[in-house]
């Protein structure tokens, strides 16, 4: 039997990290490495990484779904 591995894909480069889960930060559903956290201040509203973290975050404040996150804590 061959075992897959479920890495998560950063929302904003969509690369794998190299500590796959432990490498970045879960955000209601979206998850960051911790490359694209590192330069997240310096990002202005000109750069794609931006555009790709508000575009991903437009998505998730649409689902009905996502107050549960703030009263629970993510916990169902």
């Amino acid at each position: 039997m061959i075992e897959a591995a479920l890495l998560p894909r950063c929302s904003t480069c969509k690369q794998v990290p190299a500590d796959g889960i432990a490498g970045g930060l879960w955000l209601c559903g979206a998850f960051l490495c911790a490359d694209c956290l590192a330069d997240l201040s310096a990002w202005t509203n000109e750069d794609e990484s931006y555009r790709a973290l508000k575009s991903t975050l437009d998505r998730l404040w649409q689902r009905p779904d996502w107050r549960r996150h703030l009263a629970s804590g993510g916990r169902p």
